[in-house]
């Protein structure tokens, strides 16, 4: 009987390391899915702070060295200078998305919902991201909604969205528009 009773726990130990054994398995995979989840993120989020920040240092540049600046127009000079606070403020947006991903995790993320005038959106991304073609690359838009058009969404993320489009378009386009 005391054997028997022996066999009996020596079981259910082994059942339990066996469980023990899969339980850590499995949270060891859990855990190389979400380094790979936020190597991923860090990789995109990279990219996108990229962008802004090369307009607003590249523009910027320009702006400062007084050479090139008295070589440039009112109106470029305006549209400099437009450029710049266009990448400021979706850089600032950025920076704001990474501090708040503990928000996100929580489920308390919010998007800032309200008018969206698409064209304005369309023309702020493409001003942002123009200067980055190549030569023999045209960047212009084309539209069939009216200029007051709006939508209800949040600005910036859409802005992002197409911005993103057009650095891959960007990348991707040897010649033409």
């Amino acid at each position: 009987m005391f054997s028997s009773v022996i066999i009996v726990v020596l079981v259910v130990a082994i059942a339990v390391m066996g469980y023990m054994y899969y339980k850590v398995r499995r949270q060891r995979d859990s855990f190389k899915q979400a380094i790979a989840v936020q190597k991923g993120y860090l990789q995109n989020m990279s990219h996108d702070i990229r962008t802004p920040m090369n307009a607003i240092c590249g523009f910027s540049q320009i702006l400062c060295n007084k050479q090139i600046r008295d070589m440039l127009s009112e109106e470029e000079i305006s549209e400099y200078g437009i450029i710049i606070q266009s990448n400021t403020d979706l850089l600032s947006t950025l920076v704001n998305d990474i501090l708040d991903i503990s928000d996100m995790e929580s489920g308390k993320y919010r998007m800032n919902i309200g008018v969206c005038n698409v064209n304005d959106v369309c023309r702020k991304a493409i001003s942002t991201v123009k200067y980055r073609c190549p030569e023999g690359v045209n960047m212009y838009m084309t539209t069939d909604v009216p200029d007051d058009y709006t939508i209800q969404s949040d600005s910036k993320r859409v802005e992002q969205v197409i911005m993103n489009y057009l650095t891959n378009a960007v990348k991707h386009t040897p010649q033409g528009g």
